[in-house]
């Protein structure tokens, strides 16, 4: 009896849902204004994985992010590390930031959380990488991220939600993809809930601006819409400084060298400093390091010494690293064999001079060998088209005296025939005299007779 009334109540509901939905796939009320996707409540309905916030930055990559981001963001975060303690309301919790790929957007957005942490208040930080969920989901992509956010604010904490390339989500790129053009919409939904709270940051990163929406940029509003600049020189020195510390420390870089990559480095972001320089320094000096220890072996160096170079995490950054990958110097060859081939020194010492004359001395005898070697085939192709030539010439003096002999016997043939010709109408006329003579003479004959 109990199962008969459960299944009645659900066909009743299924009907009243049925009796509200628009056309589009929403839930409306009576007016028909809607309320929220039905993709939506039906994930709501699922069961959720544990949530689990954004690992944190580096505490020094933070505190720098803090220290060069523009006054308002730093405003903010001031106010946000005192608005329990002073009972401030954080004025404007919406921001999006805009500019180039790799400048910093998301690494700001993420410092704003520990950078507003104190002793008595932890601010989180939930990433949320929009791009994702739309390679995911596709057309259901904003429905998962609403859900994302409400499970945020179901955690009652302090914290910054990070809508990163917030892009994949508006209108345009929408139909361009097939997506619902209504995500914009049910985004900015979920945000205005989240602002009714004085706990919650939310920040929007993109690399085009002019691709959100104007739903959302209403959110964001005129005071929230910054634009992040390229790291400028003391950001990038500070970025440097802290990557390569353990060098500094131990003096085998020198400020010249910080400076230099900083300089170097000018119209680069954050990302390619951090990412790409520093793991390609970190590549070269592990490659040099693997030279110095088979170097060393074959050297017959003890035990003891080639385990040493097995400190500080198997490589040791050096000037010629740095000098390796941003091409302003020779590369480490140098400092190996002076280090582990005394006696070989000098020679070392004259390859900047003895190198570029020797290579200079190898590419003009290849450039030598090559125009000789074009030359000979150059030669090989005029002898052998000289001999067709020749071929081809006797050929048509062949075929010249057949064609001059068939000429001759032609001539020949037709000589002969015009002589017998007139030797037959010779003969005919012969004959025709010969006759009319003897019809004269017999009628001359018969004449006389009669008479």
């Amino acid at each position: 009896m109990k199962s008969h009334i459960t299944t009645l109540l659900y066909i009743v509901l299924l009907a009243h849902t049925a009796q509200n939905m628009s056309m589009d796939g929403y839930l409306t009320t009576n007016n028909g204004v809607p309320l929220a996707p039905i993709e939506y409540i039906m994930h709501e309905a699922q069961p959720t994985k544990p949530f689990t916030w954004a690992t944190p930055l580096d505490p020094a990559e933070a505190q720098i992010s803090y220290d060069h981001a523009p006054a308002t963001i730093q405003n903010t975060i001031d106010t946000m590390r005192n608005f329990r303690e002073k009972n401030k309301t954080i004025e404007h919790r919406n921001y999006l930031f805009h500019g180039d790929y790799g400048i910093g957007k998301t690494m700001l957005a993420q410092a704003m959380a520990q950078a507003a942490s104190t002793s008595d208040t932890t601010w989180h930080c939930a990433l949320l990488r929009v791009s994702k969920y739309t390679e995911k989901y596709q057309s259901s992509a904003s429905g998962h991220i609403v859900k994302k956010m409400k499970s945020i604010r179901a955690q009652n904490q302090p914290c910054v939600i990070v809508l990163d390339e917030l892009t994949h989500i508006t209108k345009n790129y929408g139909q361009e993809h097939n997506f619902n053009n209504d995500a914009a919409t049910t985004v900015a939904a979920e945000m205005d809930t989240c602002n009714e709270r004085n706990d919650i940051i939310i920040v929007g990163t993109t690399n085009n601006k002019s691709d959100i929406p104007e739903i959302l940029n209403s959110r964001f509003g005129e005071l929230g819409i910054i634009e992040i600049p390229m790291p400028s020189f003391d950001l990038r020195m500070d970025l440097i400084n802290h990557l390569f510390q353990k060098e500094i420390q131990n003096q085998t870089l020198t400020d010249s060298h910080i400076k230099m990559i900083a300089k170097k480095t000018e119209g680069k972001g954050l990302r390619k400093i951090a990412l790409d320089l520093y793991k390609k320094v970190v590549n070269e000096a592990q490659t040099r390091r693997r030279l110095e220890k088979k170097l060393a072996k074959q050297l017959g160096k003890s035990d003891e010494e080639i385990a040493a170079l097995d400190q500080d995490g198997g490589y040791t950054i050096t000037q010629a690293d740095i000098d390796a990958v941003m091409a302003t110097g020779p590369s480490w060859y140098q400092q190996i064999y002076e280090t582990y081939c005394p006696s070989r020194r000098d020679i070392i010492k004259t390859l900047p001079i003895t190198l570029p004359i020797t290579i200079g001395i190898v590419g003009l005898g290849v450039t030598i060998w090559q125009l000789k070697k074009n030359q000979d085939n150059t030669n090989k192709q005029m002898k052998f088209s000289l001999e067709q030539a020749q071929k081809a010439a006797e050929q048509s003096a062949a075929q010249l005296k057949i064609a001059t002999e068939q000429l001759n016997m032609q001539k020949q043939a037709k000589a002969e025939e015009w002589h017998w010709g007139w030797k037959a109408a010779g003969e005919v006329l012969r004959f025709a005299a010969y006759t009319t003579v003897q019809v004269i003479l017999q009628k001359n004959q018969n004449d006389n007779t009669n008479k």
